[in-house]
């Protein structure tokens, strides 16, 4: 009888293995599209799958659907009480982004179960001495449980304060922003997309947690996915569930919100970024009346700039460039 383990050998895995480790460590920061932000949960889930298929080879229909159910429930506002408890003494901290779009990786554990059906016919790594095979599975596996724990690089987060106001109202100051986000999509990102922000919260038809507050936003189309369940005798079942495909607006509740602006590094500057901070996040606070309006910065989060063990020099060495860089690609514009 083939081992299980032999599955982490063949040419499917391999790929998968290789997609995940190249997109969430060089594609997404190269990129930064909307290929490369689900590719890492097709080709997880697709590995998830095997694994959980090696570990319990009896109950293949059984794991797959459990598998499912904690993807469903690791893209969710529920499981972020978990993340934040784990990451309070983590080696490697782990985070996820809310989107409901991602649930459409779940179509590789159907390609999971047959792979491991059909397996036979993949091209496999072939190993003539038993105990070298052994030790590669191993080695493979290993990689694996590394590259689910670090779907991302350390990123580090640096506390500011900075307060921009402006001699205007908030409307007007939202109004530019939206102009600004409309003219220079490749520099200036709302949360994960290009949304308009609106002080006109009662459009707002959708809600969803984020921390301990609420994001009110504008759904401008729905659309129903099929979900494949299983009860307790292994027989599936099916549900329906409508989640929203795409928002055009963000709305400000008691006129202010958190939020947060990329930083892209190829964006053209006349300024370069210590070490190689590839990426990061400015995360802001708006405000503001029918007389003035302000926009407060609070924190920023750098990915692949050093490690988290970053001295007070360094820290406010990025932190002076992104906020630099936060004054570029916005505030010098309103």
């Amino acid at each position: 009888m083939t081992s299980p383990l032999n599955f982490i050998l063949r040419l499917p895995f391999l790929l998968a293995l290789s997609i995940l480790i190249l997109n969430d460590h060089v594609w997404k920061y190269q990129f930064h599209n909307f290929i490369t932000g689900k590719l890492s949960d097709f080709a997880g889930i697709f590995l998830v799958g095997i694994l959980g298929i090696i570990v319990f080879p009896r109950f293949k229909k059984t794991i797959l659907g459990l598998i499912g159910l904690g993807f469903i429930w690791w893209k969710s506002p529920y499981s972020q009480t978990a993340i934040d408890w784990y990451n309070t003494s983590a080696l490697i901290p782990i985070g996820r982004v809310v989107d409901y779009g991602d649930l459409m990786a779940l179509l590789m554990l159907p390609i999971a179960y047959v792979y491991t059906q059909k397996s036979r016919t993949s091209p496999t790594l072939s190993i003539k001495t038993p105990l070298l095979q052994r030790s590669l599975q191993f080695i493979i596996l290993g990689i694996s449980m590394l590259a689910f724990m670090a779907t991302s690089p350390p990123r580090t987060i640096i506390e500011c304060d900075k307060t921009y106001t402006f001699d205007y109202s908030l409307d007007e100051l939202l109004q530019k922003i939206n102009k600004i986000q409309s003219n220079y999509q490749d520099t200036i990102d709302t949360y994960i997309n290009n949304y308009s922000l609106s002080t006109h919260i009662e459009n707002a038809n959708e809600i969803q947690p984020r921390g301990s507050d609420s994001i009110y936003y504008h759904v401008i189309n729905y659309r129903k996915v099929d979900h494949t369940y299983y009860d307790e005798n292994n027989d599936p079942y099916t549900e329906t569930v409508t989640v929203p495909e795409r928002y055009d607006t963000i709305y400000l509740k008691n006129d202010s919100i958190r939020l947060q602006y990329y930083n892209y590094q190829w964006i053209k500057r006349p300024f370069e970024p210590p070490f190689d901070c590839r990426w990061g996040t400015t995360t802001v606070l708006i405000t503001g009346n029918s007389n003035k309006a302000s926009i407060q910065v609070s924190s920023f989060r750098a990915g692949l700039c050093g490690d988290n063990n970053l001295n007070k020099k360094e820290k406010k060495a990025i932190r002076d460039f992104f906020l630099q860089d936060f004054e570029f690609i916005l505030i010098d514009r309103l």
